[in-house]
């Protein structure tokens, strides 16, 4: 289980580095494989990832100044994948969405699910030692 998880979580690393080039070089790329979308799914979308961006800022910021400890990588992911499923839904109500267009977040909730496990993996891992690592 362990080694799916991580080849999942590298397939969604390539697919961000493949998205990141493309765009870079003019061509828009959008979860999972889609070139093309309609005006009004990309401005869904943008409102989903601004949405997203402005939660995952906030939650940094109320753990800064109320001087939490760091959050590791991964879970700053995966609240971003809960904070992106909680746009999209909110959004694809208010901007009267079809649900046939929302087949991406059965992705976002797959990754989702499958971070969290790999979290708890590290948790359960370093519970033992002394030194506990923070895994930035």
């Amino acid at each position: 289980m362990v080694s799916f998880r991580k080849i999942c979580l590298a397939a969604l690393f390539l697919w961000l580095c493949v998205a990141i080039t493309v765009n870079v070089l003019g061509l828009n790329l959008y979860f999972p494989l889609n070139i093309s979308v309609t005006p009004e799914e990309e401005l869904y979308r943008l409102n989903a990832v601004r949405f997203a961006v402005g939660c995952l800022l906030a939650l940094i910021f109320f753990r800064y100044l109320f001087e939490f400890r760091p959050m590791p990588s991964l879970v700053i992911v995966f609240w971003y994948a809960v904070f992106f499923f909680i746009g999209s839904i909110i959004y694809a109500i208010k901007l009267d969405i079809d649900t046939n267009k929302l087949y991406f977040l059965i992705g976002v909730v797959v990754f989702g699910i499958l971070i969290q496990l790999e979290i708890r993996q590290k948790k359960r891992e370093s519970l033992g030692s002394l030194y506990k690592r923070d895994h930035f």
